[in-house]
């Protein structure tokens, strides 16, 4: 268990290590939603990772509002039902894909600003293993728009991100679905992403951000430690 979860051990401070660890053993080894491939992320009710690519027809079933897909290719049918509410970051699988992520999170807060506008009751977030880049997609939408108690906004003041936040929202993920491990690569892609947010002025709001600049060069924070 700790070698899946190594990252996020690590990345836990020393005051909330003992709960992190208890939290984990706790959880059953599979999680039985996993075999419909769609796996809350907990404590919000908004936020969902999903396993491969869903369809039209599934998102509507499970009364989905909005999709993030990571996939080399848009999904047509997602594109024709969700239109603006629907967001394909263009990335491979492995290791590529986390490097791919890296250019293409600059689309989000973007897209976070047109679900403000239109109303969001349900967002999924998908790759092929809804393991990795979903995961860290799913990082991404926390840190930048999850409450401490999981309350999911997409027009207050961006948070005041730094290393510490984004532990908590990292450690909140894999507690909450321990299947969840995204890789080392995947995890600074969010990092760095994550700390340009210095580009966006103190007061202003998620719905005023018009986007990131896509190559803006940022300081790496380190490995998750």
């Amino acid at each position: 268990m700790f070698w899946k979860h190594r990252l996020a051990v690590l990345s836990t401070s020393e005051e909330e290590l003992p709960s992190f660890i208890a939290a984990l053993i706790s959880q059953p080894s599979r999680n039985p939603e996993f075999v419909h491939g769609i796996l809350p992320i907990l404590p919000t009710e908004q936020v969902y990772i999903f396993h491969g690519s869903p369809d039209a027809t599934l998102t509507q079933d499970h009364g989905f509002g909005a999709v993030i897909s990571c996939e080399l290719c848009p999904t047509a049918s997602l594109a024709d039902r969700f239109k603006a509410r629907y967001l394909n970051l263009t990335c491979r699988t492995g290791k590529l894909g986390s490097r791919d992520l890296r250019i293409e999170l600059h689309k989000l807060a973007p897209f976070l600003t047109s679900l403000n506008e239109l109303g969001l009751v349900k967002l999924m977030i998908s790759c092929d293993t809804g393991l990795d880049l979903a995961a860290g997609v799913a990082l991404a939408v926390l840190c930048l728009c999850a409450s401490e108690n999981g309350t999911i906004s997409f027009h207050d003041k961006p948070p005041s991100i730094d290393k510490d936040l984004i532990r908590r929202r990292l450690g909140s993920i894999v507690v909450s679905q321990p299947e969840a491990n995204p890789s080392r690569t995947t995890i600074q892609a969010v990092k760095d992403f994550l700390m340009s947010a210095k580009y966006i002025q103190a007061d202003a709001k998620i719905g005023e951000v018009k986007q990131f600049p896509a190559q803006a060069t940022v300081t790496s924070i380190g490995n998750a430690r």
